[in-house]
């Protein structure tokens, strides 16, 4: 089949995220015989993957008919069966009528938690006010953030009235898709992780060769992530724990601040690595912790069981269930709770044994679980599907 992932942003798998997954689910299908290309709305990254393979919207303005009729064009001669559309949880697919016109399946992926925005977007208005964590927020904002919201159910809406096939990054997040966009669309809904990227190659060999390292990966912003909080557990514990250290890869706009509070709180085995591979950083380390305010299938979770990391998160998000299986291949924390997540490394640094049982657990289990080689079948099974509701419409 000739199939084509629409993104938002030109995808460069050098970065993470989605554009990591859009090329690892790629990869995926063209070994198993498809042809993939890809379509971009935006381009904020001069460095695009593959432009032989990569392809452009011609204007800024979206919607407009330059774009619409470039889109019917491309779709046209490049006999595509399937558009992926990987931006349904941030922008109303384009050109939804003219995509069906051309026989063409469309699949409207989210990939995060449904309703994230509900809380992203007081979050994101808070911070940009300078509001204090939890602070009465002036009515102005509050209706501003109202209308946000509205503008994202608007979204979801209209992105599932016009798919044939909605997916899901887990089977958990179904009822609470369902509440946004109606049960009419309930029929449409699939459910498909994330793919491990990873294979898991490194043996238990390699985890007497780990250093006493606790690790965060991810992009620096506050409003998801929140690596803050993980600064704030390990002020609480450096003192007691003089061998260990904590270290942060990834870039954000969150990063000044978070390098300003870790000097704010006098902690001194803090390091800073920016935006680079973390793959050294995973096979170094013992601990991979995450401590976001919401997430939708975190592949960082994933990666860092590839590497035998054992993985620490809070329960924010329902598809964390998914991934670990809390005192069996990690910890799962209750939401939120700083002396509680202490309190769970303190147990995983004290004691050797539990440690490497974990690791030998995340190690064989989730890896393989999250395979690409899975994942690519439950989105080839899909495709028969899309055209079966395209028929039936």
């Amino acid at each position: 089949m000739n199939i084509c992932f629409l993104t938002t942003d030109a995808v460069n798998p050098k970065n993470g995220g989605i554009e990591r997954v859009t090329n690892a689910l790629a990869e995926g299908l063209f070994a198993t015989g498809d042809e993939v290309c890809f379509c971009a709305i935006y381009r904020h990254d001069e460095d695009v993957f593959d432009p032989g393979k990569q392809f452009l919207f011609p204007h800024k303005n979206v919607y407009g008919k330059e774009n619409a009729k470039f889109w019917k064009n491309f779709l046209e001669e490049k006999k595509i069966d399937v558009v992926i559309f990987q931006g349904g949880g941030s922008k109303k697919v384009p050109f939804p009528k003219i995509t069906k016109k051309t026989g063409t399946h469309l699949i409207v992926a989210f990939h995060s938690k449904p309703d994230y925005f509900r809380s992203a977007v007081p979050a994101l208005l808070a911070q940009k006010y300078g509001l204090r964590p939890n602070a009465p927020m002036p009515i102005c904002i509050r209706i501003k953030a109202l209308l946000r919201i509205r503008s994202f159910v608007s979204t979801y809406r209209f992105n599932a009235k016009h798919a044939d096939r909605i997916v899901l990054l887990s089977e958990s997040y179904r009822k609470e898709m369902l509440n946004i966009i109606g049960e009419r669309h309930g029929h449409k809904l699939s459910a498909i992780p994330n793919p491990c990227p990873i294979e898991a190659k490194h043996g238990n060999a390699e985890l007497k060769n780990k250093t006493n390292t606790i690790l965060f990966v991810g992009r620096m912003t506050f409003d998801d992530k929140r690596p803050d909080r993980l600064l704030s557990i390990w002020a609480k514990l450096e003192k007691r724990f003089p061998e260990w250290s904590l270290r942060f890869v990834g870039d954000g706009d969150y990063l000044p601040e978070l390098k300003r509070l870790a000097g704010k709180l006098g902690t001194e085995r803090v390091h800073f690595e920016g935006f680079c591979n973390p793959d050294p950083y995973y096979r170094d380390a013992l601990i991979f912790c995450m401590t976001s305010a919401y997430e939708g299938f975190p592949m960082v979770l994933v990666e860092a069981a590839a590497f035998g990391c054992v993985p620490v998160a809070f329960d924010s998000y329902a598809a964390v269930r998914d991934i670990i299986d809390d005192g069996e291949n990690g910890f799962v924390v209750p939401a939120f709770d700083l002396d509680a997540y202490a309190e769970t490394l303190t147990r995983l640094m004290n004691d050797d044994a539990l440690r490497e049982r974990l690791a030998k657990n995340a190690l064989a289990r989730i890896p393989e679980k999250f395979s690409l080689k899975k994942i690519t079948a439950s989105w080839k099974s899909l495709f028969p599907q899309a055209r079966q509701l395209s028929s039936n419409r």
